[in-house]
């Protein structure tokens, strides 16, 4: 499905596939090719290419044209955009997904921090690379710095059963990635924090609230979930795609538009107007999605 988009989307007039679940016993295209086996197909796949078909059967696609050009932003990783369209009346946009790991990101933890025992604890931070930790508004450790595997650590004075506000802020520059959260009391054995002593913004949730960003700045947020322990992941990649959105702009000419996403899995769709667009930039947003997401601009 992704390779027909792509590949339509991309400038490419015909696209063909073979159908592998059609068989000797299987006429009718029932047969189930196992994963990992050569070849592909099915009645999902050749559902979701009826999408791609009926999709572009609506479009005045002959006068259509690659025009990567009228973006204004790029996304993170691997993700990419693509874009047919016959300028000032109709637009194509394909954003795919599937290969959206990025090895350059950062994470922001927050939450509450609360301990099973007043006393002195020593909290450790241990990072590669960046890291900040601020516990009750206050910022305690600051390593915001490229480096390999470095432990930093602060004395704090806990008292049992008090909620703290807590946020711990990583980044990853490349290379190998550490993150992880510990503490001491009273110069006992270090260990991880565990999950009982984190609970989510909600005040209730165990856990801490991860925002995943494609950025150093911590500024575009790609996702964001409750999770159950800090480490350099943040948000497993089955766990991101569930939860990613992107944001980009695009030169689009004034005036009245309709527009909708296209999921091109299951062909749901969500319209939205763009009235009196003056000219010039026009932010958009998708709605989350977990491979690919595909918008259709048209003038009114």
């Amino acid at each position: 499905r992704t390779e027909a988009w792509d590949f339509i989307v991309a400038g490419g007039s015909l696209y063909n596939n073979l159908d592998y679940s059609f068989t000797t016993s299987h006429p009718d295209g029932s047969f189930v090719v196992a994963k990992g086996q050569p070849g592909g197909g099915g009645v999902a796949l050749r559902t979701q290419l009826q999408i791609l078909k009926s999709t572009i059967d609506e479009l005045d696609f002959i006068r259509m044209k690659p025009s990567n050009a009228i973006f204004r932003s790029s996304l993170p990783g691997s993700a990419i955009l693509r874009a047919l369209a016959n300028e000032g009346q109709q637009y194509l946009i394909y954003l795919n997904n599937a290969q959206s790991e990025n090895t350059n990101y950062s994470l922001r933890y927050n939450g509450f921090l609360m301990a099973p025992q007043s006393g002195k604890y020593l909290i450790y931070t241990v990072s590669d690379d960046g890291v900040k930790l601020y516990l009750n508004e206050k910022l305690l450790i600051s390593n915001w710095t490229d480096h390999g595997t470095t432990t930093d650590s602060v004395f704090v004075d806990l008292k049992a059963g008090e909620k703290l506000p807590i946020i711990v802020e990583f980044y990853q520059a490349g290379g190998g990635a550490e993150l992880s959260l510990m503490w001491s009391k009273n110069g006992n054995k270090a260990e991880n924090v565990p999950l009982s002593a984190l609970i989510a913004p909600d005040g209730k949730t165990p856990g801490l609230m991860v925002e995943k960003f494609a950025d150093k700045e911590l500024k575009r947020k790609v996702g964001e979930l409750v999770v159950s322990k800090i480490d350099a992941t943040g948000i497993a990649t089955k766990d991101h795609q569930k939860n990613d959105f992107f944001e980009f702009s695009i030169d689009l000419p004034a005036g009245n538009y309709s527009a909708e996403w296209i999921d091109p899995v299951s062909g749901k769709r969500n319209p939205f107007p763009v009235n009196g667009h003056s000219g010039g930039i026009y932010n958009l947003k998708t709605p989350i999605l977990s491979e690919d997401m595909v918008l259709i601009i048209r003038k009114i």
